[in-house]
């Protein structure tokens, strides 16, 4: 019988506490990571020419794509990258009236050899097979 530990107002298995573990660090990750790195370098563009702080995402924290698609074993990577995204939106909005524009990009999908990108992502992104 798995041991069951007491976690806020419920009852949680000790598998979801390690999940629950993980992800905790996994959110602190992304809030010192890019956070962090635009916290320390917005004083240099804010006085530079090009007010510009892109940041690279992922098609994983997309919510419309991720609610539709089964994937296994990602659900830390899109937690990471979806808590990477509200960073930067709130960077951005932060600095828009100082003339600073703060954005995300997402590249497709890339052919890395582990499943078949078609089978998951073709009626939501376009794949080219290089």
């Amino acid at each position: 019988m798995p041991m069951v530990i007491q976690f806020m107002a419920g009852f949680v298995t000790q598998a979801c506490f390690n999940v629950i573990q993980a992800l905790s660090a996994i959110l602190q990750l992304a809030r010192a990571s890019e956070g962090n790195a635009i916290h320390h370098f917005i004083p240099l563009v804010l006085k530079g020419g090009i007010k510009k702080i892109i940041v690279i995402s992922s098609p994983h924290a997309d919510l419309s794509l991720i609610k539709d698609i089964v994937m296994e074993n990602n659900a830390l990577y899109v937690a990471f990258k979806a808590a990477s995204n509200v960073i930067i939106a709130k960077f951005s909005s932060q600095y828009k009236r100082d003339g600073a524009l703060t954005f995300s990009v997402s590249h497709e999908a890339v052919k890395v050899g582990h499943w078949d990108v078609r089978r998951y992502l073709f009626p939501f992104v376009t794949y080219h097979d290089f």
